[in-house]
């Protein structure tokens, strides 16, 4: 008997990708083996069963706010990614899963992840940044700003919530948060192994089992490696650039000691070596180092080719562990307990200016520690349910970086009188030596603690009828230690120089969501979210304030018929004491812009047309405006200050739109699916003053997979892919810089393609 299709997991958005490259002779090969297995599968359609199975849309349980709820019974805005859409989209990273949710981007400037929602993200780059779209992990919020690059992997779901989480989900969530959560060991024995070989010599395996030691006691262990070559020629250097391998290692045991109580312990290992990011040098413009450098670098790069006088390596790892306590007092309360400490380390080095003059080189070295604890207790009495929670948060975090100047030499000593040796001025490296070349070092130490109490509570007024409040108070203080040294303007800037700074801050929010006659379920809510403030490490004894938000939104969750399902949101933020980050001809500068406007509108929706295809997808539009704030282009400083009220922000995109088409094909021989996912993002700024050297143009993405699942072997998957089908070039991440004196700019990955294998029972 022909195998039927499993369960299809709907009541998620989906969309496309945006990775990888081609060669093309590989690429040509491949697609006519692909074309020759679809083509024999096609031959035997005429005798294969017309039914391929029902279908039906599953709901999926998110746990957003601390408690199970299906997802279109939770009055927020959520997208929820369930375990088979995980698999069937290939999500490996951050970068996946912007297609999949509306107005969601993600960027990336060398370790650093940028998730932008709705318009809110994180501007900095050192490793203690605080970002404004939190990241957790099984409940466990991950700090710092490499976290959101890390792989994914062995997932069971994730959820990304739009809107400022100023009540229940910590530390600081103005934008948003993401929530990703582990696959925990299964009741019966199992194991699931998966090879991927594609294009740039790019290999990936995959192994995970769960293991049921008792009737109580569970543990489930999985692994992954993927390797592949750059997509990147370096032709000054003669190798290959932007490569990656990484290793993913995660352990996951379960303990049930009795009927109310289970311990979860939770391991994971990740470690990443890379040849890249590259930076390619793209608009030269007046400034302090350019001008003296005499205007020798060009623009105009291939995106494909490097000539780098530097190699490009980043290796990074990070490990973590969490234990986690849920004891059941009664069917009505129950406590959750949290404990969490992580670590994280970064060392690169990377040519900045992307020329085979030796211009400019960074050394990067950053390290965090972070703990956690959290305690949370949930109940229910008559009408109301109710959370109380408490919650600590500790980072101890240090970043090194030393810039090389060395092309600028001769230049210098003969503006500095025409001295034989920059010894001869005195100036020492953070080492304590004297190079004879330009350089400016920075060395910073912080430690961040956080505590916060909150409660909410849902009060059902009638059957359908509840209305939601909620208030988190916070306490935040930073130490701040910096040590920067320079021998191109001004020498000791500051010698391991102090500063403590503290914040409070009350966040809440107040709700109210009915279910209509129909079925759907209306709601609206005002909430509040808060970030910290620190300190600019572009100049010594520089803190910033906090910044808030309040956002005004309402919803609509429909499922129109049991097999269209469409959820409608909008909202209006007043966002105030926007953390603006500036590149200026000495370095960085951090100050606080009046604020800015936001207004959205967000639809998903997902069809089961008939009963082999469906469709799925979302659309966003976004305005975003400055509000009063003025500031010098370090681009174009002879403009003076700029009026930038009414510039949109940051990696905001206008529109944002996604499709996905899934057909299923019931053959004698198995079961066949096409699915192509096809996206669009609107241009953004990468420039506070939203010029044209600051953009990443508006850009389509297409994916395309062909599934297989023979009847012959019951548990095995054989899946083709094609990632960025049209070859588009694109360039995710832009930095404008006063001090390198241009615009240096790193591409996306070209067309790539692969064919995967899996096997689990």
């Amino acid at each position: 008997m022909a195998k039927q299709k499993k369960l299809n997991l709907i009541g998620v958005s989906n969309m496309s990708e945006n990775q990888i490259a081609g060669s093309n002779k590989l690429h040509f090969n491949l697609s006519r083996l692909l074309l020759f297995v679809v083509a024999a599968m096609f031959g035997n359609a005429s005798s294969a069963e017309s039914n391929v199975g029902e279908r039906f849309m599953e709901e999926i349980i998110v746990t957003a706010e601390k408690k199970e709820t299906s997802i279109q019974s939770t009055p927020i805005s959520i997208t929820a990614i369930g375990e088979e859409t995980i698999k069937k989209r290939g999500l490996k990273t951050m970068h996946d899963v912007q297609y999949l949710a509306p107005n969601v981007t993600f960027n990336q400037a060398g370790p650093t992840g940028y998730i932008t929602v709705r318009g809110v993200g994180i501007e900095f780059t050192t490793i203690m940044a605080e970002p404004g779209v939190s990241l957790h992990a099984d409940g466990v919020y991950k700090g710092g700003s490499m976290s959101s690059a890390a792989a994914l992997f062995d997932l069971a779901r994730i959820e990304v919530v739009r809107g400022p989480q100023g009540t229940l989900n910590g530390r600081n969530s103005t934008g948003g948060s993401v929530n990703i959560y582990s696959r925990l060991p299964g009741d019966e024995a199992s194991f699931e192994v998966g090879f991927l070989a594609g294009d740039y010599d790019r290999t990936r395996f995959e192994l995970s089992g769960d293991i049921p030691v008792s009737d109580n006691f569970k543990v489930r262990l999985a692994g992954a490696r993927d390797e592949r070559e750059g997509y990147i020629k370096n032709t000054f250097l003669d190798i290959d650039e932007d490569g990656q391998d990484y290793t993913v290692l995660k352990a996951t045991a379960v303990w049930t000691p009795s009927d109310d109580l289970e311990l979860i312990f939770r391991a994971d290992y990740y470690d990443s070596e890379a040849t890249g990011p590259v930076y390619l040098f793209t608009s030269p413009v007046s400034g302090p180092c350019c001008d003296a450098f005499g205007g020798l670098v060009t623009a105009g790069p291939d995106p494909r080719r490097s000539t780098g006088e530097f190699p490009n390596i980043q290796d990074n790892d990070s490990e973590g562990y969490s234990l986690e306590v849920n004891y059941q007092f009664s069917d009505k309360i129950s406590v959750r307990s949290i404990t969490a400490a992580s670590e994280q380390n970064l060392s690169g080095q990377r040519d900045i200016d992307g020329t085979s003059v030796p211009f400019f080189t960074n050394m990067r070295f950053e390290d965090m520690e972070e703990f956690s604890q959290e305690f949370t207790l949930l109940g229910s009495t008559g009408s109301l349910e109710w959370i109380v929670g408490l919650y600590y948060y500790n980072s101890e975090s240090n970043h090194l970086g030393l810039f090389d100047i060395p092309a600028l030499g001769e230049r210098f000593k003969g503006l500095y009188g025409g001295i034989p040796s920059f010894s001869i001025l005195g100036f020492t490296r953070l080492d304590g030596s004297n190079p004879d070349l330009l350089f400016l070092d920075d060395a910073i130490d912080e430690e961040t603690e956080s505590r916060a109490i909150y409660a909410q509570g849902t009060y059902s007024i009638s059957d359908t009828l509840r209305a939601t409040i909620g208030i988190r108070s916070t306490e935040d203080e930073k130490t701040f230690y910096q040590s920067s040294t320079d021998n191109l303007f001004s020498g000791d800037i500051c010698t391991r120089q102090k500063s403590v700074e503290d914040w409070r801050e009350t966040t809440g929010k107040i709700g109210i969501d009915a279910d209509l006659s129909n079925g759907w379920l209306l709601y609206g809510s005002v909430s509040t979210g808060y970030r910290s403030g620190g300190f600019d490490y572009g100049s010594c004894f520089d803190p910033f304030d906090p910044e808030s938000l309040t956002s005004y939104e309402v919803g609509l969750k429909m499922d129109l018929s049991d097999t269209l399902r469409v959820n409608v949101g909008a909202f209006v933020y007043d966002y105030e004491d926007y953390q603006a980050r500036l590149f200026t001809p000495l370095g960085t500068e951090t100050l606080n812009a009046e604020g800015a406007d936001i207004q959205g509108l967000e639809v998903e929706f997902n069809w089961l047309a008939t009963e082999n295809f469906r469709l799925s997808g979302s659309a966003s539009y976004l305005n975003s405006e400055f509000k009063g704030f003025s500031a010098q282009d370090p681009m174009a400083p002879e403009n003076g200050f700029v009026d930038l009220e009414g510039n949109s922000l940051l990696r905001a995109p206008d529109l944002q739109a996604s499709l996905t088409a899934a057909y299923d094909i019931q053959l004698e021989a198995g079961l066949l699916t096409l699915q192509v996912e096809h996206s669009y993002l609107d241009e953004q700024h990468h420039s506070l003053w939203n010029t044209s050297v600051g953009l990443e143009p508006s850009r389509t993405m297409t994916n395309a997979r062909v599934f297989f699942e023979p009847a012959a072997f019951e548990n095995l998957t054989i899946s083709g892919f094609v990632h960025n089908a049209s070859d588009d070039e694109y360039h995710p991440m832009v930095i404008n810089s006063g001090l390198v004196g241009g615009t240096t700019t790193s591409y996306g990955p070209p067309r790539t393609y692969g064919i995967e294998f899996r096997y689990a029972r």
